[in-house]
């Protein structure tokens, strides 16, 4: 449809910039990304956008993550974090590397400044189910 076409000009869009040393953002902790790396969050299943992983690797870009957060001033805080690497092997293993890395520094920001965590992500994370081992590394 419309949608799905033009998410894939902007995808097009973001390779060429990326390629050309330009920067461009993608949200990782999304919901409602259709492939995703279930990972462990603050003992529960939560799933993470591989989006950000497949553009990295496909162009040769760093993967920075970047966090927002709302001091009590009213002032934004913008925390760029250290580029986040890649484990060497095939593919899938390394765009899991670089999702539970994300993941692992999404949740120490959610662990440090719960001020700033919004009512109705903290519902959709209460609902999520428990954390199980045997999921360890599911890519959906």
């Amino acid at each position: 449809g419309t949608q799905s076409t033009r998410f894939a000009r902007q995808l097009l869009e973001a390779q060429r910039i990326l390629k050309q040393g330009g920067v461009f953002h993608v949200a990782a902790d999304g919901y409602q990304t259709p492939r995703h790396v279930v990972v462990p969050f603050h003992g529960r299943q939560r799933s993470f956008g591989i989006g950000f992983a497949e553009m990295a690797l496909s162009t040769g870009a760093a993967a920075i993550p970047v966090f927002v957060s709302l001091q009590p001033t009213g002032q934004l805080t913008i925390d760029f974090r250290p580029p986040l690497f890649a484990a060497a092997g095939e593919r899938s293993a390394q765009v899991e590397t670089l999702v539970r890395q994300y993941a692992d520094q999404f949740a120490a920001v959610w662990a440090a400044d719960l001020g700033n965590i919004r009512w109705r992500h903290l519902a959709k994370y209460l609902r999520l189910p428990a954390w199980d081992p045997a999921l360890e590394g599911i890519e959906v």
